[in-house]
C-alpha cells in the first residue's frame, strides 16, 4: 500500500515491486507487477500475452496509472485486471472475477487506454458471470440466481447486471437487502458484507452469520 501511494506520487521506493520477481517471488507487488508475473506465466503456458498501460478509476471517480493485461485464447482477445480482482481478498477472502475476459466495450466504463496500441477485444464469452449463468438481464433472473444460493446454502452471492437492467436508486444497499429479504428465516438475524461497482454493474455480498 505504501508503495502504491508512492507511485501514484511519480516516486518508486520499492523498484521490485513493479516486476514479476516482486509479486512471485516477494508476493508483493503493484499494478505493474503483478500484471508483469501474470504476463510471464501466461506465455510459460503458451498463450500471447500483453502489459497494457494506461489509467483506472477502480469503484473511484478519479483515474490514476494503471496496469493490466490482454491474453489471447482461441484467436479471441480479452482483458485481465489481476489486480482489481484480488484488491479485496483481505477484506471478503474471497477473490473477484469482475475483470476476467472482459472486452473493451466493458472494461472502457472505468479504464482508459491507448486503443491503437492493443488488439480489440469484442468478446466476453470467457466471463465467470456468463460461464456460471450470473449475468443477470432482468428481475426475475435476479431473483432465480439469489433463490438458487440460498437453497445450495452459499453465502457468497455474486451477479452481473446488463445494460438494459435498470438500476434502483441505491443499487449496492437494494440487492443486498433483497439477499437478505429472501434468506433469512423467523426469529434470525443476518448481516451482509458487500461491494458493488456501477461501472462494472457487478456485485458481490456474503452473508454473516
Amino acid at each position: 500500500m505504501e508503495e502504491l501511494k508512492s507511485a501514484s506520487k511519480g516516486i518508486c521506493k520499492t523498484p521490485v515491486s513493479h516486476n514479476a520477481y516482486g509479486a512471485l517471488i516477494n508476493g508483493l507487488a503493484v499494478c505493474d507487477g503483478f500484471s508483469s508475473a501474470f504476463s510471464l506465466l501466461a506465455q510459460k503456458l503458451g498463450f500471447e500475452c500483453m502489459l497494457v498501460v494506461g489509467h483506472s478509476a477502480y469503484t473511484s471517480t478519479s483515474f490514476t496509472n494503471h496496469a493490466w493485461n490482454i491474453i489471447k485464447v482461441q484467436n479471441k482477445f480479452y482483458h485481465m485486471d489481476i489486480t482489481w480482482d484480488a484488491r479485496r481478498y483481505d477484506e471478503y477472502k474471497e477473490y473477484s472475477y469482475v475483470y476476467f475476459a472482459m472486452k473493451d466495450e466493458e472494461i472502457n466504463n472505468d479504464h482508459k487506454w491507448d486503443k491503437n496500441t492493443t488488439p480489440s477485444c469484442i468478446h466476453n464469452d470467457l466471463s465467470f458471470y456468463l460461464k456460471y449463468g450470473l449475468y443477470v438481464n432482468n428481475s426475475s433472473q435476479l431473483k432465480e440466481i439469489i433463490t438458487a444460493n440460498i437453497k445450495k446454502q452459499s453465502k457468497v452471492f455474486r451477479f452481473k447486471l446488463s445494460p438494459s437492467f435498470t438500476l434502483p436508486n441505491k443499487a449496492g444497499d437494494y440487492f443486498s437487502q433483497m439477499i437478505i429479504n429472501e434468506a433469512i428465516k423467523p426469529g434470525e438475524r443476518l448481516q451482509i458484507s458487500y461491494g458493488w461497482n456501477e461501472n462494472t454493474r457487478c456485485f458481490f455480498g456474503k452473508l454473516l452469520g
